[in-house]
C-alpha cells in the first residue's frame, strides 16, 4: 500500500494486516513514508536481500510491527534479525 486514500478505505473495511512492499524492482515499492498509516491494521514490511540495519531503520520510520523476508535470507540472517 503506498496511497494514503487506499489504505484508509482498507482500513474501514476492517482489515487485520495492511502489508508495505521495500523491494525498489516491485511496482508496488514504497519509497517513502505515506501521508496515513493505518492506526488498528498491523503493519507489515516485505524485504527482498535487504540488510538487517536497512530493515531495522523501515521498521522504525513505518512503525512496522512484523516483518516478511521473500529473498535468499538464510537461517542465520534471520536469527540475527528476530534478536535485533
Amino acid at each position: 500500500m503506498r496511497e494514503a486514500g487506499n489504505i484508509r478505505e482498507v482500513e474501514q473495511v476492517g482489515v487485520d494486516m495492511i502489508g508495505f512492499i521495500f523491494y525498489p524492482k516491485s511496482s508496488r515499492y514504497v519509497e517513502e513514508v505515506p501521508e496515513y498509516l493505518p492506526q488498528h491494521a498491523k503493519r507489515v514490511g516485505v524485504f527482498v536481500n535487504e540488510s538487517i540495519e536497512s530493515i531495522l531503520n523501515i521498521v522504525t520510520c513505518f512503525g512496522l510491527n512484523y516483518v516478511q523476508l521473500h529473498g535468499e535470507e538464510s537461517a542465520e540472517f534471520c536469527g540475527s534479525l528476530s534478536q535485533s
